[in-house]
Formats: structure tokens, sequence, C-alpha cells
């Protein structure tokens, strides 16, 4: 399965340290994929509230090898390969079956579009018409 940006991963923590699928831990902990390093490790964001071993610090020589985005410059990632991560949540509609609403810009997994020029407008922004106005402005 490819990983993008955006994506959430969630990884299995026993004290601060991120373990092996096979090992004893505390909690699975989610984090947010900014980036992928050239030797195929994907580049996780630590939240400030979480104190994990061996994270560091988010330089430009990180982002250009990385292409991790200039928001994230002065934070904190860590660099985790796929035999530590359980489970993966696709966050961005690439390479899936299904459309964005024109509304609300939110994507509806194996959506049509249901306006005569091939765009969506999901059922809430339908019913609603006040929420297109306000997501647009």
């Amino acid at each position: 399965m490819t990983v993008y940006p955006g994506d959430k991963m969630y990884c299995r923590v026993r004290g601060n340290t991120i373990v092996s699928l096979s090992d004893k831990w505390d909690a699975e902990v989610s984090f947010d994929v900014i980036g992928k390093s050239p030797d195929d490790f994907y580049i996780l964001y630590v939240p400030k509230y979480y104190s994990i071993r061996h994270s560091w610090k988010i330089e430009k020589s990180h982002m250009d090898d990385c292409n991790i985005k200039k928001k994230y410059k002065g934070k904190q990632a860590i660099a985790v390969p796929m035999d530590k991560v359980c489970k993966i949540i696709r966050k961005t509609p690439v390479e899936q079956d299904g459309m964005i609403c024109s509304g609300c810009k939110k994507f509806f997994y194996m959506a049509e579009g249901n306006q005569s020029d091939g765009t969506l407008i999901c059922y809430s922004c339908r019913t609603h018409p006040y929420r297109m106005i306000s997501k647009s402005s």
C-alpha cells in the first residue's frame, strides 16, 4: 500500500518508544505522515504533547531530502519503517475511487458526480446550502 503525506499511521508505543508489532506495548498512537525519506522510512509528525524517543527537530535539510512542507520546520518528527506500523488510515483521495464535494471539500468514497457539470454536492450541502457559502468564503 502506498502512503502519502496527510495519511495517518498508528504505531505501538511502550513508555516513550515506538516498538515492533511483536513486542509488548502500552498504547496505539496515531501520527500524521509528513514525508518519506530516500531509504524508505516514513517521516511522522510528533505533536509537542508526545515525548517520543529518537524524535528530532525538522530542519531545512530534512525538508529538502524528504519533501516535508515548510509549516513543519522546527517541529518534532520521527522516521519509522513500515514494519513498525500497525494501521494506516488514508486521508488523501489519491488513487481512491470517489469524489470531493464542491461545497464542503470532503472526500466521499465511491461517490459519483450528481450535478450536470459532473461535480458532486453532498447530501449535507444540498440540504443545508449555507454550508457551501461559509466553506467557500
